[in-house]
């Protein structure tokens, strides 16, 4: 019970595909389960040699459900290693998710950003997202009955209605 799913579409500047955003639903026990970014490079979506159960464990930005977000994608030398788990951040019962909660991730790979959205409401910001190498969306499970299913088009849209845009564009913006 677990494992991994990447889309197999790949987020590019060169694509045009500058501004992405992809939303899902909780279901079951979701504090292990996680979603976010990897870097298409690093992770061939065809292999079945998986060192995890359903999280990556390198070129990665995941939310998890606990409220944790791990963050080990080259930021191509914009923060200096040392700085890099400012990246990251701890598990956080206020970001935590419950079943039935919608989970989103948007990214800007012209300006290099990251939010994360929680029922739609912008919880994590990070800036530095790589923009040179092409990142896919993925989603892991570990637990028991766990699930994800893809939020409708509509839906998903309506959640970026509260994205504070001006607070997502702030240069080196990092919220939560």
């Amino acid at each position: 019970t677990g494992g991994t799913v990447q889309c197999m579409r790949t987020l590019q500047v060169e694509n045009g595909d500058v501004l992405n955003y992809f939303e899902l639903q909780a279901g079951g026990p979701c504090d292990l389960s996680c979603f976010g970014l990897i870097d298409a490079l690093s992770h061939d979506p065809d292999s079945r040699d998986f060192d995890f159960l359903s999280c990556p464990g390198e070129e990665c930005a995941m939310f998890f459900g606990n409220g944790a977000l791990k963050w080990t994608l080259d930021t191509e030398g914009t923060v200096p290693a040392h700085e890099m788990s400012s990246q990251a951040a701890v598990a956080e019962p206020a970001r935590a998710l419950r079943s039935g909660d919608r989970v989103g991730m948007l990214v800007d790979l012209a300006a290099r950003k990251l939010a994360v959205l929680v029922n739609a409401q912008v919880v994590l910001i990070r800036s530095h997202v790589p923009s040179s190498r092409p990142l896919r969306f993925t989603a892991g499970l570990v637990q028991p009955g766990s699930s994800w299913r893809i939020v409708e088009h509509d839906t998903a849209r309506n959640s970026l209605k509260n994205v504070d845009w001006d607070a997502f564009y702030a240069e080196d913006a990092h919220f939560g």
